[in-house]
């Protein structure tokens, strides 16, 4: 994730407007009715308008064209660790080829699966960017009865992002089937079978939640294509998205802000003005942010306008 942009000495209202602006007609960024800049900030009043500028300047929006070539890079990079001819093309090719004919892709659900969760999005783009016939696109739990059987076909997970790492631990962990009369999970096959082939492929994962997933699920390689640190998080004290005069009262205005809009304090859980996980972060994809984005962005209650909406809202 580039971030040059983000530390332009001349951050304004007036300036990110018109960085606004370039996105949309450029294309980065979705027409207002989608991604509603102008209404955004409006929300904040004059003495905080600066905060709100950076704020908004520090916005990455990834929308659906950029999802699909990053997606494809993501997978690609996985030829670094699948192919072991490296110095003979045709070989390579040929192996990587093996891998792809192969491999079950498997979308990541939430907690409580559910019809609105990303991974159907990325089911669909194993189809359209990839070219992953249907039939090796599959749910959790019918991937995990395809393993129970054959625990030699390699298996590929696909989400958009990884934020806490607890919605695919529990997915992970979570038996969904029965074998020989036993409940069966991801986990305990890959206890009994040491050579089972699992990789997981998210957009985008925060620094904390590729740690949380390596230490819960060390069967599974990891290979996300961004990985965002603390700097992130615009309520760390190190965050790159504010400057130096703003740093300090940073919190404050976040806080003030949100308390403004109704987002509830739930000490990093649902709906928290932090974000889950207090993970603070300015971030949405085409089909919306992920839990760990701050909701002052997405907030529609309490008469405040949402930079850009979530399902459902």
């Amino acid at each position: 994730m580039a971030t040059s942009s983000w530390q332009q000495p001349n951050v304004t209202h007036e300036n990110v407007v018109a960085k606004a602006t370039f996105f949309v007609d450029a294309q980065l960024w979705p027409v207002e009715t989608r991604l509603n800049v102008s209404g955004w900030l409006n929300n904040f009043p004059p003495e905080e308008r600066d905060y709100a500028a950076h704020l908004l300047n520090a916005f990455i929006y990834v929308s659906q064209p950029l999802m699909n070539k990053v997606f494809e890079t993501a997978i690609a990079n996985l030829s670094r660790t699948i192919v072991t001819s490296k110095k003979n093309l045709i070989r390579a090719g040929s192996e990587w080829g093996r891998f792809l004919s192969s491999a079950l892709f498997v979308r990541v659900t939430g907690e409580r699966p559910h019809d609105a969760d990303s991974g159907f999005i990325f089911s669909r783009m194993a189809r359209d960017v990839l070219n992953i016939p249907p039939q090796r696109i599959v749910s959790p739990t019918d991937a995990l009865a395809h393993l129970a059987r054959d625990p030699s076909v390699p298996i590929v997970f696909v989400d958009d992002f990884v934020g806490s790492g607890l919605q695919f631990n529990t997915l992970w962990h979570r038996a969904s089937v029965r074998a020989n009369g036993q409940p069966l999970s991801f986990a305990s096959l890959a206890s009994v079978a040491p050579d089972l082939r699992a990789y997981y492929t998210p957009l985008v994962a925060t620094a904390s939640g590729v740690k949380a997933v390596k230490q819960s699920c060390p069967s599974v390689h990891l290979a996300p294509a961004h990985v965002l640190d603390d700097r992130y998080n615009a309520l760390s004290p190190t965050s790159i998205v504010w400057p130096d005069h703003l740093r300090e009262g940073a919190s404050e205005f976040l806080l003030r802000s949100s308390t403004r809009a109704g987002i509830p304090d739930t000490d990093g859980g649902e709906n928290d003005w932090r974000g889950f996980h207090k993970l603070g972060l300015a971030l949405s994809f085409e089909h919306g942010p992920p839990d760990a984005t701050l909701p002052i962005f997405y907030w529609s209650q309490n008469n405040w306008t949402p930079l850009v909406r979530r399902h459902g809202s």
